[in-house]
């Protein structure tokens, strides 16, 4: 049986100022070896960190992830401002039905935002709904939307 171990690649400048400093400053030999030197020593590190603390350096390199995937300032501030009267109107209705006594009371914007998460992480993470046994099939789908459905009247009604 082959077992497989998480692989992480690390990022680097394209540029290395010191190996540059070195190369400059140094004999060839010792610049490369010491650069060399570097690179092994942190790549055993980030090893030794990864073996050790598993869970701490999954998250912080998904946390990297996430931020490094966020839309750049103008663009989000442009989708905000295309949002918010869709987000508004959302949160009228929700409002509104809270005091209908039809949606336990809480914070009608939290309430969208969480519904939006779990829909939009529904969507996008086919994935992850493969590796839990369900297969992108038609009824599949209907059956997900059901199930999505049953989740969120749930987790909003009152009492």
């Amino acid at each position: 049986m082959l077992q497989r171990t998480p692989t992480y690649m690390v990022s680097l400048p394209a540029e290395d100022k010191l190996a540059n400093w070195g190369r400059k400053n140094l004999p060839r030999h010792f610049a490369y070896d010491l650069t060399r030197l570097r690179k092994i020593l942190f790549q055993q590190f980030f090893f030794r960190v990864a073996r050790n603390k598993p869970e701490q350096t999954r998250e912080r390199l998904l946390g990297l992830i996430r931020e490094v995937s966020r839309l750049p300032p103008t663009v989000g501030e442009r989708f905000q401002s295309e949002l918010r009267p869709l987000v508004d109107r959302a949160v009228t209705y929700l409002h509104k039905e809270m005091d209908r006594g039809r949606i336990r009371q809480t914070d009608p914007r939290l309430i969208a935002g969480l519904c939006y998460a779990t829909v939009t992480g529904i969507a996008t993470e086919p994935e992850v709904l493969r590796s839990v046994g369900w297969q992108p099939t038609t009824a599949e789908l209907r059956r997900l939307r059901t199930e999505l459905l049953a989740f969120l009247r749930a987790a909003l009604t009152p009492g």
